[in-house]
């Protein structure tokens, strides 16, 4: 997948654009750490930082390079927790609860679907992601 993006060139035509966007250089930043966060809930961490390196060695040219490589390891950190299935121990840990039969207090069947993961899900992707943001921000 990561060599497919590569080749295809949209994630230097990324770079390219953010790096142009009317915006001041610190807010082409946060741009670029919630666009690779959702990137990463989308398409998993391991493909998302291989492809979104390129993006980041343009930014790292203009700001302090550990400011951008920091913020961008938090952000695919962020995208990882988004959804049930960016992260590999997602389906990993749904099959394992399905599998061993698990049951509450209730003694219904335990789920770990997707939608039951959502809540958490969110709040792990903002509350990284904000970290990410700040971290990096302050080292700008």
């Amino acid at each position: 997948m990561v060599g497919a993006v590569r080749a295809s060139g949209a994630f230097t035509a990324l770079a390219n654009q953010l790096t142009v966007l009317p915006l001041p250089p610190t807010a082409q930043v946060v741009v670029f750490l919630v666009v690779a966060a959702l990137l990463t809930g989308l398409f998993s961490a391991g493909p998302s930082m291989a492809a979104l390196l390129e993006v980041a060695e343009v930014l790292a040219r203009r700001h302090p390079p550990a400011a951008i490589y920091v913020g961008l390891a938090l952000s695919v950190c962020a995208g990882s927790s988004l959804f049930i299935t960016a992260a590999t121990s997602g389906p990993l840990t749904q099959a394992l609860v399905e599998r061993a039969g698990l049951r509450g207090a209730d003694r219904q069947p335990l789920g770990f679907g997707f939608v039951a993961f959502m809540p958490v899900g969110l709040l792990g992707f903002a509350t990284i992601l904000g970290v990410g943001i700040v971290t990096t921000l302050l080292q700008l």
